[in-house]
């Protein structure tokens, strides 16, 4: 609704409302991802009642529509079929592509907000939207690297606050998910000397406020 109130849309939301809308004249619509981008599939439908070429195909064949186009309105009627792309298969696709199931369509959405919160350095926030996507998604490798990327750049914030053991805490997760992750023991390390310095300034601090304090004589004497 506040898509087509307002026309702020994305891929997914273009998507979603294309696919109601082929659904209410039967069609045979499904979600399909690439990195990053969310299409749409028609199958089973004559190339026909999609263009004017005038050829014949079969039934059996599938469309991809890409469902954001930025200058759909200036496109001739020519060119305007270069928006539906005719595959037999998705293996036939340039690009790799994954049909989605309806929940997993439904992932996407939890997936933006957790980019959204990321951009904003709101790393727990993001990786809530993210491992929801995940639980709708489990196959979405694009998320699953969010939350590993989320997990890393939330330590080293956390990092730079002083916090060192949230952020050792976020690391040891990291670690948990994918031991073999670039710049994790090195971001272990850096976590370590900072800590490390950390305890010794705090060290030299109780020694000299020690040292500093003046001496109380015993009463007992």
């Amino acid at each position: 609704q506040v898509s087509l109130r307002s026309g702020d849309y994305n891929c997914l939301t273009a998507t979603v409302l294309f696919m109601c809308a082929a659904r209410r004249f039967d069609l045979e619509a499904t979600g399909l991802a690439t990195d990053g981008h969310v299409l749409c599939r028609i199958r089973g439908v004559g190339a026909n009642d999609f263009t004017s070429s005038g050829e014949e195909h079969s039934a059996a064949e599938s469309f991809d529509v890409e469902t954001t186009c930025p200058r759909w309105f200036q496109l001739q009627k020519s060119a305007a079929n270069r928006a539906i792309d005719k595959r037999r298969t998705s293996a036939r696709s340039p690009r790799k592509l994954r049909e989605l199931s309806d929940v997993e369509l439904v992932a996407k959405v939890y997936y933006n907000r957790g980019v959204a919160a990321f951009r904003q350095d709101q790393f727990e926030v993001g990786l809530r939207y993210t491992r929801w996507s995940l639980k709708c998604d489990p196959h979405d490798t694009v998320a699953r690297g969010n939350v590993l990327a989320g997990l890393n750049n939330w330590a080293l914030a956390l990092c730079a606050a002083g916090e060192y053991d949230a952020a050792a805490r976020q690391l040891s997760e990291l670690r948990r998910l994918d031991p073999n992750y670039p710049s994790l023991a090195e971001n272990e390390a850096h976590l370590c000397r900072l800590w490390q310095q950390q305890d010794a300034a705090d060290d030299n601090a109780a020694t000299a406020a020690v040292e500093a304090a003046p001496m109380a004589a015993d009463p007992a004497f």
